[in-house]
């Protein structure tokens, strides 16, 4: 995430502007677990889906681990076959996080060794259903998912991953043929920090997949302790643990992934056309120097909203006809010679339409109420996730205010669901559809579930 601009030194910003370029500026022991129980009044040979999860923080990272893994096992039974983990694990714990994946698919490897695949890595702070945001401790999701295949990959260039197995021939046969109710593609994904061309992966896995939903985010620096490694950051594929490039899973088979994004901004002002662009600047506003119609664009509001001068602005960029899809990106710098304005984007596409923001975490909490209710009652009868059947995953902004512990905790308190803060959240354009891509000051939800289960009678 990048600094951003309150509006009133945006509006300070842009009247200097004319001059010079204005730069912008103990935990206690405890495990927690929540319980799910084998769903009753089903057809026994139908596969479901299944979620356990637990956090633990004791002293050593083998003993969260240990007690994490029991709790899992406690819920879903030992003879319950584990088929994808999520881990993560809080800074602080150096070359031991070596180990961290390898401890998990050891003690979860059934009797003919099969073990589960285990994707995740090191964050800046834990979510869970009890604690609000923990600096440190262990978190694991647990899933079974009967019928579904599996691709995990580890890959450090903007190429398609290598897969194990015959790979993208499976995926991209199966993704050309008719959809079917029950067959569903969605993928996982974790970005080491500098991996900078994540948003061109996210891009061409979609477009090698269309319709394939992603959810995940950009995990933290400074992983690794003291060293060379220092700012580093580190996540988990399989046994391996990478200090570069991007982890994910891909799931296809009898599997959903719904997702919900929700924004922690609201737009203010009219929106303008972005008529020329280089890179990350912006040149022109509707036909006019970029610098003097933001100058207008933020005059006009001078006395409209006052209330809004103390929020940090941020500037959304959507499609025409797409203006509930805004992608906010921060403003870096205004450059005063281009009477350009120049935002943390790798390139700002002509045409595109341009909307002053500002961070709002009031907005973004009720708007996070309303889409989860919106969500929860729209679930198809079966699935019950007090009864482990739906499992979440929460991706949320560094930076982010928007309470996500206390709303999905009083929404659905029996959710087996894990969370954690990262430095970019992936997710769809829009609140629920729409493809995948970068966002930033958002909370983005992923909801794990079987396609349909028939309603208990």
């Amino acid at each position: 995430m990048f600094g951003s601009l309150t509006a009133k030194q945006l509006l300070t910003s842009l009247q200097a502007s004319s001059k010079a370029a204005a730069a912008e500026a103990a935990s206690s022991y405890r495990l927690l677990s929540w319980f799910s129980t084998q769903p009753a009044g089903r057809d026994e040979d139908q596969p479901v889906c299944r979620f356990g999860g637990a956090y633990s923080d004791k002293p050593t990272l083998a003993q969260s681990i240990t007690e994490c893994v029991a709790s899992v096992k406690q819920q879903l039974g030992d003879e319950t076959q584990l088929d994808l983990c999520q881990l993560l694990v809080s800074l602080g714990h150096g070359e031991h996080l070596r180990l961290a994946p390898m401890y998990i698919t050891e003690m979860l490897s059934n009797a003919s060794g099969r073990a589960p695949v285990v994707i995740g890595g090191v964050v800046q702070g834990l979510i869970t259903p009890m604690v609000p945001l923990a600096p440190s401790g262990v978190s694991l999701l647990a899933a079974s998912l009967p019928g579904t295949t599996l691709y995990p990959f580890h890959t450090t260039s903007t190429d398609l991953p290598v897969l194990p197995g015959r790979g993208w021939a499976d995926l991209l046969g199966t993704s050309a043929q008719p959809h079917t109710a029950t067959t569903h593609t969605s993928a996982l994904l974790m970005a080491e920090p500098h991996f900078t061309t994540v948003e061109t992966l996210l891009s061409r896995l979609q477009t090698a997949v269309p319709g394939m939903g992603i959810v995940g985010g950009v995990l933290q620096p400074g992983a690794w302790g003291g060293g060379h490694q220092s700012m580093r950051g580190a996540v988990f594929n399989s046994t391996q643990v990478y200090d570069e490039g991007a982890v994910g899973c891909i799931l296809q088979g009898p599997v959903q992934l719904d997702t919900i994004c929700t924004v922690g901004f609201r737009p203010i002002g009219r929106s303008a056309e972005i008529t020329a662009a280089q890179g990350g600047s912006i040149l022109e506003l509707d036909g006019q120097p970029a610098l003097q119609v933001m100058r207008d664009l933020w005059t006009a509001l001078e006395h409209v909203e006052p209330p809004d001068r103390g929020l940090a602005v941020q500037v959304g960029l959507s499609e025409a006809g797409s203006e509930d899809q805004l992608l906010a990106r921060n403003i870096d710098h205004f450059d005063a010679e281009r009477q350009a304005i120049v935002v943390a984007c790798d390139e700002v596409q002509p045409a595109t339409r341009l909307q002053l923001l500002v961070r709002d975490p009031a907005f973004g909490r009720k708007a996070l109420e309303a889409n989860l209710k919106r969500y929860l009652g729209d679930l198809p009868p079966g699935i019950c996730p007090e009864q482990g059947t739906l499992g979440g995953l929460l991706y949320s902004c560094v930076h982010s205010q928007q309470e996500e512990h206390r709303i999905l905790h009083t929404s659905c308190p029996s959710l087996p669901w894990q969370g954690c803060m990262v430095q970019g959240e992936f997710g769809p354009a829009g609140t629920r559809s729409g493809p995948a891509v970068m966002h930033s000051y958002s909370s983005s939800l992923g909801f794990l579930r079987s396609p349909s289960l028939p309603a208990k009678p």
